[in-house]
Parts: structure tokens; sequence; C-alpha cells
């Protein structure tokens, strides 16, 4: 009688025993679906709650990193895989009500990859981890991280163009984000420090990589490269545009020259990363 009562539980914890048992199990929770699930979600929130372009490209973004990594084929489960989906589970629910601290996206987040273990294993877990978050935690606070990143991305453009700047023979300093030349004062404000270009750099750098490679880990070293890249590309405009000053006056820092100047930020980030690209490719063929 015992036995007849527990087996049942016994079987559930025994992922492989249940996807030969149950195939349905397998087609409902299929790591696909999850994925569909959790961007269908997402996107319904986003559209209530009125969110920002910079937060529908973020969604889009995890959007595609994830159809990239559902390409491949599911390995065949194994015994840690039943373990790894329970724990993540139990941790988003004791994030969710035992620690207030915790923003209810993170237990979500940790929800929706227990989901993915338990459907596709660890191994698709390690895949879908990246875009799952970029979904349920990253583009809904997509003003968050704008507030984040904007002032550690101006201090450090200003660094940058300091430095490039003396090595150019032009006598200036910098404390914060401001930099001195003679009397006068550049601010390095957010819109300066290519913040406001970070979603779309950050969706087509996926967009170049996805079709430059075949493989996902390769996919993943090039975009890792793109942030220095729209750093690079951003502290060279600062510079052409201090440099312009000099000559021309303030008429450097107003139209067209500032949306010129930030078209050539997108352009010259976009050939870096192909460029970047090649030496990707003959790590790939190796």
């Amino acid at each position: 009688m015992l036995r007849s009562v527990v087996q049942p539980f016994l079987l559930f914890f025994n992922q492989e025993v249940v996807m030969e048992s149950f195939p349905l199990v397998r087609e409902r929770f299929y790591p696909a679906w999850v994925m569909a699930l959790a961007a269908a979600a997402v996107f319904g929130r986003l559209l209530l709650d009125g969110g920002t372009a910079g937060a529908f490209v973020l969604w889009l973004l995890g959007v595609l990193m994830g159809f990239s990594a559902l390409r491949e084929a599911v390995p065949r489960p194994f015994r840690y895989d039943s373990a790894a989906a329970w724990s993540l589970l139990a941790l988003g629910v004791a994030a969710a009500f035992y620690s207030p601290a915790v923003p209810a996206v993170w237990a979500l987040w940790l929800g929706v990859c227990a989901l993915c273990a338990y459907s596709g294993g660890i191994y698709m877990l390690l895949r879908l981890a990246l875009p799952s978050f970029l979904l349920v935690v990253v583009a809904p606070s997509a003003g968050f991280l704008y507030l984040l990143l904007s002032f550690p991305l101006s201090r450090l453009c200003t660094v940058l163009t300091v430095g490039m700047l003396r090595i150019s023979g032009v006598d200036c300093g910098f404390e914060q984000a401001i930099i001195f030349i003679g009397g006068n004062r550049v601010a390095v404000t957010s819109a300066c420090s290519g913040i406001e270009l970070l979603e779309a750099m950050l969706l087509l750098g996926w967009l170049i990589v996805h079709f430059e490679h075949r493989t996902l880990p390769v996919r993943f070293a090039h975009f890792l490269t793109l942030l220095p890249i729209v750093v690079l590309s951003n502290t060279l405009r600062l510079v052409l545009v201090i440099l312009l000053s000099l000559a021309i006056g303030n008429r450097a820092f107003e139209e067209p020259l500032h949306t010129i100047f930030g078209y050539g930020v997108v352009i010259c980030s976009a050939l870096l990363m192909v460029g970047v690209g090649r030496y990707f490719r003959r790590w790939e063929r190796k």
C-alpha cells in the first residue's frame, strides 16, 4: 500500500522516467514554450506599464538570444537535471516569500530557470540563463539599468577622452565627468556617454554576431567585445568634437554636427564589431 502511494512521487523526481512515460510533459514544458510564455508575459507587462523604447529593444534582444540558444537539439537528461530544477525552484519560492528585499522579478527568473532545467536539462539552462535574465529582469527594469550605468560610462569616457587629448598635445584636465580645456568646461552628460545608444547597439551587436558565427559560445565571446567597442567609439567622438570646438567654437556641439557624430558612433561600432569578428571566425574554424 505504502509502495503504491510513494512510487508516483519517486517517478516524478526521476525526469528520465517521466519523459519516457509521459511524453506530453516534454511537449508542455519544453524550453521553447517556457521562453515563449515568459516573453509574452513580459511583453504584456511592458505594454500595460508604458515601457520605453529601450525596454522593448532589450525584450527583443532577449527573444533573439533565446532563439539562438534553442536552435540546437536538447541533449538527453541526466540524473542531476531534476535536482538543479528543484533547487532553483526552492530558491525562487524562498526569495518570493521569505525575503521581501529581493525584487519579485528575481524570484520569477529563478522559476523560469527551474522550468528550463526541468524540461531541457542543465545544458539548456546554461544556454537560456542569460536570455531569460534579459527578458524577465533587465527589460522591465530598463530605467534602473540606465541610472546604474549612466555615471560610470560618463566617467570612463571622460578619463579616456582626456588621455587621448593629452596624447594629441591638448592641455586639459577633468573632475568627475567634466573636462577642463583652458577657460572652457565640457560636461560629459548621459547623452554624451553613449548610454542612450546602448540598447540599440546591444541589439545590433547581437545581430552581427548571430550572422557572423555558427556556434553559440563564439557568438557570446564576440558579443562581450561590444561594450568596450561602444566606449571606444564614443570616446573617439568626444575627442573629435572637442578638437573641432577649438577651431569653430560651440557650433561643434550643435546640430547638425551633434546628430552626424551620433550616427558616426553607430557606424564605427558596427564596423569594429565586424572587424573583430574575423579573429573569432579563425578561432571557430579551429
